[in-house]
This record gives structure tokens, C-alpha cells and sequence, in this order.
């Protein structure tokens, strides 16, 4: 890949990187932050994610979620129904049976 090509994939990268950072909590899907902040297709970005980090899109979403409810866990004294609400989890239950 050319280094020019490869510097604009990695900034679409960092790009969708600071979109999870500052929306994970809202439970965007992956066709959701392509089409609205990326202007890049899906398959695109899922081709660019796995390239710089070996994971798809939305298990780069499932993961930012999953350290904030880990950290929410620890050190706050919320209710784990009041966590997985405010992490966009419609489901405690299934939030739960992720721990």
C-alpha cells in the first residue's frame, strides 16, 4: 500500500477511534457511525479496523463499552441496572451475563 493511502486510512481510523470515545455510551451501530461521521461504507471501515487493529468495528464499539462498565463497576455505586442503562444496554440481564 502506498504511504499516502496508508496515512488516510490511518487517520479514518483515529477518527472513528475519538467517535467511539466520545459516543460509546449511546449504542451506535456500525452502519450508524459510517454513514453519519465516517462518510466511508461499512465494509470499508471494517477493512481499515482490522488492518490497524485486528478487530472489526464493532467489537472495537463492544470493547470501549465493556472498560467503561468495568471501570463504572468498580468505582461508582450505581445499581448494575442503572450501568447497563446508562451504557445503552437495553437488557441488565444480558449486560450481566457479560460478567
Amino acid at each position: 500500500m502506498p504511504p499516502a493511502e496508508c496515512a488516510e486510512k490511518l487517520k479514518l481510523f483515529q477518527r472513528f477511534n475519538m467517535l467511539i470515545e466520545s459516543h460509546f455510551h449511546q449504542h451506535w451501530t456500525v452502519p450508524g457511525i459510517t454513514l453519519t461521521n465516517c462518510h466511508i461504507t461499512e465494509s470499508r471501515l471494517t477493512d481499515i479496523c482490522r488492518r490497524f487493529a485486528n478487530r472489526p468495528p464493532k467489537r472495537l464499539i463492544f470493547d470501549r463499552q465493556l472498560r467503561e462498565a468495568k471501570r463504572l463497576l468498580l468505582f461508582s455505586d450505581n445499581a448494575v441496572n442503572n450501568i447497563a442503562w446508562q451504557l445503552g444496554f437495553k437488557d441488565p440481564a444480558y449486560f450481566a451475563r457479560l460478567f
